[in-house]
């Protein structure tokens, strides 16, 4: 009613440049509290306005992928003087409250001139020193905070715009020399990589079952590219035999809660053609029936009871805006028993569902896995890094044969060398197919049986 020339940006913008912060330190943080708590008064009576990004008012990056050491850009604010006179104004900045806070800086002038019922554009650069950054697993990188101009003769009249980043640095590996293919009982297949990007890989390696293209009518964080499956480690007498699931998408999901990215994992534990169990991603504070949370949980479905449970006593091993997750099962969690137990069940079929968010489906081929036979053994030779950086570069993996006999019952495509760090998506996964030679050719009577989900 003040206003009524107003634009809802001008509105919004008036609204948010007076809001100051909230009491309690835990709502503080920015992307809690916004630009803060609004004040009537100051909102209605100020006569300069600071717009960020058009219709935004504050200033976000979102979510910057960084494979360069350095990174920097530009934004506009623009400040809007409404008054008959001309302003004065010093620019400072500074993070919020528990905002991460090193190797991301702003650079902006000092001071800046609005002329009477005129605007001036206030240049904010974003700098970012990459090599300081880390890719953490479970972590939400956020920066943010508040660029301030107050009135260098009215010290009183400040105008607050919030600003926020999420940067993502990345490392990138190019394939020097490869061999993929090998006899079974004497050769090995070998990838030598070269390592680019500002921080340190994070590699492990996994038998590929499912190969699947980029659907064009699947959002990208719900479109599997790759699947593997390997034997984990056995932990203790309480957990027993773990096997690990891992799960490459096209894109990243913004938190991989079942509302960006849904997986479906069908196991059919007794291998009669029909799914015994189906394990997915959720979070532990829906599972407990309280609010949703982002702690990340793999629950159990049982097929012929309806029974949800937990699949797994570990969180789902990922990150905030990835592609690329792992899921750490227990055997006796999922209907299969521990290698070693007289009679033990210990291989089954699995097919992987993924959803987007729309719900639309991307069903993978089915394959099989025994744990008590996985098919590949993997390391880097000596000499070589495990995980290459900026210090070290290059580094050579080696894949063999572990269990002949476990290779001809699961016949894995191939493997993927799983990069934590890399760009989220396709980035952090290499996939090459495998030919193993040497075995004998024989031929049995082949029967087909539909596997249904």
């Amino acid at each position: 009613q003040a206003h009524p020339d107003w634009t809802p940006e001008q509105v919004k913008a008036a609204m948010m440049n007076t809001a100051k912060d909230l009491v309690t330190a835990a709502s503080r943080h920015t992307p809690r509290q916004g630009a803060g708590r609004i004040q009537a008064y100051p909102a209605v009576v100020v006569d300069t306005l600071a717009i960020g990004d058009p219709n935004l008012v504050s200033v976000n990056w979102g979510v910057l992928p960084i494979e360069a050491n350095s990174y920097t850009t530009l934004k506009n604010i623009t400040l809007q003087n409404l008054s008959m006179a001309t302003k004065v104004y010093s620019a400072t900045w500074s993070f919020g409250a528990g905002s991460r806070t090193v190797g991301v800086s702003l650079s902006l002038p000092a001071t800046v001139t609005v002329p009477a019922m005129g605007t001036a554009a206030v240049p904010v650069t974003l700098n970012i020193n990459a090599t300081l950054l880390s890719s953490i697993m479970q972590t939400l990188e956020e920066y943010y905070g508040y660029v301030v101009f107050t009135n260098t003769v009215v010290p009183t009249e400040t105008l607050r715009v919030p600003f926020y980043l999420s940067p993502r640095p990345y490392t990138r590996l190019t394939e020097l020399a490869s061999q993929t293919t090998f006899d079974y009982a004497t050769g090995f297949a070998y990838f030598d990589l070269y390592h680019s990007g500002p921080i340190s890989s994070s590699l492990s390696v996994y038998p590929v079952f499912a190969v699947d293209g980029n659907e064009t009518g699947v959002a990208d964080a719900g479109d599997v590219r790759l699947v593997g499956v390997d034997y984990g480690w056995y932990d203790g007498p309480t957990y027993g035999d773990i096997f690990v699931v891992a799960i490459n998408t096209w894109g990243a999901w913004h938190t991989p809660q079942p509302y960006f990215a849904e997986f479906d994992l069908y196991l059919d534990v007794n291998e009669d053609g029909t799914a015994d169990f189906v394990d997915f991603n959720w979070n532990s504070g829906r599972l407990t029936g309280t609010s949703d949370n982002d702690t990340w949980v793999v629950v159990r479905v049982d097929l012929s009871t309806g029974q949800l449970s937990l699949a797994s006593p570990y969180t789902i091993y990922t990150d905030y805006n990835a592609g690329y997750m792992e899921w750490w099962l227990p055997a006796t969690y999922n209907g299969l028993t521990n290698i070693g137990v007289p009679g033990a069940n210990t291989d089954f079929n699995f097919q992987l569902v993924g959803f987007d968010y729309w719900g639309e489906a991307d069903v993978t081929e089915a394959g099989r896995f025994d744990i008590a036979r996985p098919p590949f053994d993997w390391g880097w030779l000596t000499g070589y890094p495990q995980n290459p950086g900026p210090y070290s570069r290059e580094t050579v993996y080696a894949v063999v044969v572990s269990d002949p006999d476990g290779y001809l019952y699961s016949r894995p495509k191939g493997v993927m060398i799983v990069d934590d760090n890399g760009r989220p998506g396709r980035g952090q996964a290499y996939y090459w197919p495998l030919k193993v030679t040497g075995y004998p050719q024989v031929f049995l009577p082949l029967v087909l049986r539909n596997f249904r989900p």
